[in-house]
């Protein structure tokens, strides 16, 4: 893991949260989080197909 990579664990919870919540500011929340972590949706979208992470 990269030292500008967040846990794995941490990102599989916020894929988790972003597929299956009703609530839409925690969607939201969860986006967000996930784009700041990786600069980009491509750049989700390389960490998911690097560390094997199905969506």
């Amino acid at each position: 893991m990269s030292t500008n990579e967040p846990p794995k664990i941490l990102v599989m919870t916020w894929l988790e949260l972003l597929k299956t919540s009703d609530n839409e500011e925690i969607k939201s929340h969860a986006a967000e989080m996930l784009i700041a972590a990786f600069g980009s949706e491509q750049g989700v979208a390389d960490y998911l197909a690097k560390n094997n992470i199905a969506v």
